[in-house]
């Protein structure tokens, strides 16, 4: 019943498989909390595929750490990491990158959406899910701080990025999928 519900609220592998993750992709989550995105992108690349989830906050690395280490997952690697400061992966090194419920709380969001543009290899993509203008202010951040998709898109566009889609995701939510031009 738990999962149900939250796959109400964001279908992570629906998000994900409309952005084309697929088997041996290398993918980094950037700020992964818990892992929600994590742990599905794992299963979607398999034992061939990577993970590398990456927060600022000690207690979304723990909990990531924890789930890694109770559920014998080998293909995640955690790190802390201020994304703003840079991730440590190399230029170029990642398939996708994922960034879920994040903008809103970024200072520099061009820094953020550089770093990601820099370790996603040539036509690299980038999925983004934000907190949709549309739904209820009572769930997720008071409205001032979420970005309107065209806000959102334009941000993206800006940072050499092509978007292909955007689209609803749950009830809450919109993504944004983007290749590295």
């Amino acid at each position: 019943m738990h999962i149900t519900h939250h796959k109400r609220f964001l279908d992570p592998e629906a998000v994900l498989r409309q952005a084309g993750i697929a088997p041996k992709n290398i993918v980094a989550d950037f700020g992964c909390a818990a892992g929600y995105f994590t742990f599905a992108a794992a299963r979607m690349v398999g034992e061939e595929g990577h993970v590398y989830a990456f927060d600022i906050l000690p207690s979304a690395v723990e909990a990531v750490e924890s789930t890694i280490r109770i559920d014998g997952i080998d293909n995640v690697t955690v790190r802390q990491a201020d994304i703003l400061r840079g991730t440590g992966l190399g230029d170029g090194s990642v398939d996708v990158v994922i960034i879920k419920n994040v903008l809103f709380m970024v200072p520099d969001r061009e820094a953020f959406l550089k770093e990601a543009h820099r370790v996603l290899h040539t036509k690299g993509t980038l999925v983004v899910v934000e907190w949709s203008t549309d739904s209820p202010p009572t769930i997720g951040p008071s409205m001032q701080h979420r970005i309107p998709k065209e806000s959102l898109r334009d941000q993206i566009t800006s940072q050499k990025f092509d978007v292909l889609a955007i689209r609803e995701a749950g009830r809450y939510h919109y993504s944004i999928v983007a290749k590295k031009s």
